[in-house]
């Protein structure tokens, strides 16, 4: 069961497997998924709790420019 939702994640519960995205491994066992998780929502919350964060996270991913604008790849 993921922490905090009181259900089981849709991943967890079907047995699919997610693709690492950081390292490129499969996460088939529901402990590799469920640590995926909990570093996913670490992330969200750390890079979203101010438009200053946001920012400085989507700068560092190359998706915004300094002045906030998408960069070309994504415009």
């Amino acid at each position: 069961m993921a922490k905090g939702s009181g259900t089981k994640s849709r991943v967890a519960s079907t047995g699919s497997v997610v693709r690492s995205t950081t390292t490129g491994r499969f996460l088939s066992r529901p402990k590799d998924v469920a640590e995926f998780e909990e570093a996913a929502r670490a992330y969200t919350k750390k890079n979203t709790r101010s438009k200053k964060a946001a920012l400085k996270a989507l700068r560092e991913m190359g998706m915004v420019t300094r002045s906030g604008r998408l960069t070309k790849r994504y415009a």
